[in-house]
């Protein structure tokens, strides 16, 4: 389960290509003050190398940043390890990053209003998860989250997000990713974390996490590029939501919508064990992935304009529980029940079938 621990999102406009220097060659025709600008995400860049230096040990991590591979304005802390080439690791992560930035603006820029976030976006990348847990017990005074159900976590009291390598790095990444993005961009608006509604935060996130990607040969850029779409089938959330639902003991529809973020986070910071918390914990993260993708997926579509403005409501601060039943128009009880049947129909039919082609 690729759950997380504290987070939030979001983040800006599209750069073309992942090259600094092209992106302040973009800025120069633009007439923006390039040099200017730059100096100071340096100057910003190097004072949080220097706390992250503080905080995890000199020589800890390997910063990649502001060098042509790394994008713009990404600040990338890899766990320094001998057998580890700096410059593949560089490619790797690049590629990571580039592209969600790329994808998430080229989908929701637009929608979202979102400007140009122009601060260091600090990620930590540990060599493995036993080495995170290493770190973990051996610092007690950095209060590091426990890593055992999760996959990574963004937090946004720090604007970091923490990563181990893993074999579903890409995904992993997209999802937190995307809720360190979604934090960035919305600073402008100042939303409280304490508005957010667990159920789109996880299912949005998990939205970006679960793609697909393919090479495309491009004639523009004369070279194979990675095509991705979003939206697709994650097996092990269709588990999870198929036991929510078939057993009773999920969240209703009406239910998983008004879930607040502080009884969320109250059972998700508390998942020892295979208790109730850890359960209904992962009940939010498969059946909101699983509502969002009927919002955006049932009978073509029907729901997506709807599932935007209620998108663009959340990330300023707006959304929740009663915005919702305002923009679906669910007026009474009855309301919530014709669309969570709906809802059951799309998860026991049309997803299931994407399951079964996701299968061959």
């Amino acid at each position: 389960m690729s759950t997380c621990f504290l987070r939030v999102y979001l983040l800006a406009v599209l750069i073309a290509t992942t090259s600094p220097l092209a992106a302040q060659e973009q800025d120069t025709e633009a007439g923006d003050p390039v040099d200017s600008r730059m100096d100071v995400f340096r100057a910003e860049a190097q004072a949080r190398i220097a706390e992250l230096d503080r905080r995890y040990g000199e020589g800890f991590f390997t910063y990649l940043f502001d060098d042509g591979v790394i994008p713009y304005p990404y600040l990338i802390a890899s766990e320094l390890k001998p057998n580890i080439d700096r410059e593949t690791i560089a490619q790797e992560y690049a590629d990571i990053f580039g592209n969600l930035y790329e994808v998430f603006y080229r989908e929701f820029g637009e929608l979202l209003e979102l400007e140009p976030v122009e601060e260091p976006i600090v990620v930590l990348i540990y060599d493995s998860k036993d080495s995170y847990k290493e770190m973990r017990e051996s610092k007690p005074e950095l209060h590091l989250p426990n890593e055992e159900f999760m996959g990574g976590y963004y937090q946004p009291n720090s604007g970091i997000l923490t990563q181990w390598r893993q074999p579903n790095l890409w995904e992993t990444m997209f999802h937190e990713g995307t809720h360190q993005l979604v934090d960035y961009a919305t600073r402008q608006w100042n939303v409280p974390q304490i508005s957010e509604s667990p159920w789109i935060q996880e299912g949005f996130a998990d939205f970006m996490g679960g793609h697909e990607r393919k090479l495309k040969y491009s004639e523009e850029k004369q070279g194979f590029v990675k095509e991705f779409t979003l939206g697709q089938f994650i097996s092990h959330r269709y588990s999870t939501v198929q036991t929510a639902l078939l057993s009773g003991d999920g969240y209703s529809l009406k239910d998983l919508v008004c879930l607040d973020f502080v009884s969320f986070k109250i059972a998700q910071n508390s998942q020892e064990g295979e208790g109730e918390n850890q359960r209904k914990t992962s009940y939010v993260y498969a059946q909101g992935w699983a509502l969002v993708m009927f919002l955006n997926y049932y009978q073509d579509g029907k729901y997506k304009s709807l599932f935007n403005e209620y998108l663009v409501a959340e990330v300023h601060g707006e959304g929740g529980c009663q915005k919702f039943a305002d923009i679906f128009m669910l007026e009474e009880d009855a309301d919530w029940a014709d669309l969570e049947a709906e809802y059951r129909e799309y998860v026991f039919g049309d997803l299931r079938a994407m399951g079964k082609k996701h299968k061959d």
